[in-house]
């Protein structure tokens, strides 16, 4: 069953919130402090709780696990003036050989697709729509990103990634637990239509609840490393070689001089504001 990996949202804070956060902050409070464009507060355990007190705003963001959690918490606090920045909605699931089933998979000509493949190695991502756009899908060997594998075969992660007004539509799904019907929509909306069913047929009969191990945050780091080291550097490699002109652009990117996206990034938390920039 398809489930949420990303969670951002802002909302007015009122009286009625005041009261409701001390509970929330308190709970996060021996957690990391988290203090980016305004918004002040506590990560712990990838759920953040933050207040801008200029603005009279409160973010609510938990990524992977703490997600739903985070969900869970703008649900029951019900505040006013609700914006839910982003959503990521993912499926895992097992098949005997990811980077094969994602090479084989067809992107609708209308949208920007992008595959980032291995040299030496296995690995392959692919991205359906462009960086900037309220929805983007993702499509990656979850096993050679993260190290973790199920008993037989390896993971593959199916992932849609909504922003500003999609994101708000799908957080409603989330609210009449249809979840799973926000991934089949992005899905079928992007890929061809024999593609899009065959991977929805997949994600139907070989998903898995949780990976078997839990990822500790040392070891995501360490992973990233590996999969940045092994993937990405020979990828761009590649691309500079195709085009050396954006040596510049991507400098900027890795710096934050440009932004494709204004990101707020704590602990694995961003807050994304932007509009869609999909070629359609």
């Amino acid at each position: 069953m398809a489930s949420l990996d990303y969670f951002v949202a802002t909302f007015a804070r009122d009286t009625r919130i005041e009261a409701a956060e001390l509970r929330l902050i308190a709970a996060l409070i021996n957690g990391k402090i988290t203090e980016l464009h305004g918004y002040r507060g506590y990560t712990k355990d990838k759920l953040t709780y933050a207040i801008n007190e200029r603005v009279g705003r409160a973010l609510i963001a938990g990524t992977s696990t703490s997600a739903h959690e985070a969900a869970k918490q703008v649900f029951a606090l019900n505040p006013s003036y609700l914006s839910i920045a982003r959503i990521d909605v993912q499926e895992t699931i097992t098949v005997v050989d990811p980077d094969r089933t994602i090479a084989f998979l067809t992107p609708k000509k209308s949208y920007k697709a992008t595959r980032v493949s291995s040299v030496n190695d296995e690995g392959e991502t692919l991205y359906i729509g462009s960086p900037a756009s309220r929805a983007r899908i993702r499509i990656y060997n979850k096993t050679a990103e993260s190290g973790i594998k199920p008993d037989s075969g390896k993971y593959l992660r199916v992932e849609v990634q909504l922003r500003d007004n999609y994101a708000d539509t799908a957080f409603q799904k989330w609210i009449n637990g249809e979840t799973d019907k926000v991934l089949a929509f992005w899905l079928k909306k992007m890929l061809i239509e024999k593609d899009a069913d065959s991977l929805i047929d997949m994600c139907r009969l070989m998903s898995v609840d949780a990976l078997d191990v839990e990822e500790r945050d040392d070891e995501w780091i360490d992973r990233r490393k590996v999969w940045y080291e092994k993937t990405v550097v020979p990828a761009m490699a590649k691309l500079f070689l195709v085009d050396p002109n954006y040596r510049e652009i991507a400098a900027k990117l890795l710096t934050g001089t440009t932004s494709i996206d204004r990101i707020c990034v704590q602990e694995g938390t961003e807050l994304t504001t932007e509009n869609e920039g999909e070629r359609q």
